[in-house]
């Protein structure tokens, strides 16, 4: 297996997994497993430094991690009392899965701009 199909199911699996805590967290339920989110965000971030970044729009990765952020923190007072936290922690999940694989996208990038200062 390549590590190029190897960060597209890392960054896949994390995203489930988050995705899930983020539903289950909307729904109130709190299941004491926060070892378990951070190494879906271990698993994000590797997908994204060994997928993500080899990807021809990365900058547009980047603009959709940012905006899926911004409006996770924010949908949550737009919607009904449950329907709200269902979604907020949906978006939350999300949005850290996609800002972990930003993160492991900048710094593949950083990486490239320093070695190819040194050229």
């Amino acid at each position: 297996m390549d590590t190029s199909n190897l960060g597209k199911w890392a960054w896949l699996i994390g995203l489930v997994i988050l995705v899930v805590m983020g539903l289950l967290g909307g729904l109130g339920v709190n299941l004491g497993l926060d070892i378990v989110g951070q190494i879906a965000v271990a698993l994000a971030f590797l997908g994204g430094v060994l997928s993500l970044a080899s990807m021809k729009n990365r900058t547009d990765f980047l603009i959709a991690a940012a905006a899926l952020g911004w409006f996770a923190g924010g949908a949550g007072p737009l919607f009904v009392d449950l329907v709200g936290g269902v979604i907020s922690g949906i978006l939350g999940g999300a949005g850290l899965a996609a800002g972990a694989g930003a993160a492991g996208i900048l710094l593949v990038m950083v990486y490239e701009w320093v070695v190819s200062a040194i050229k």
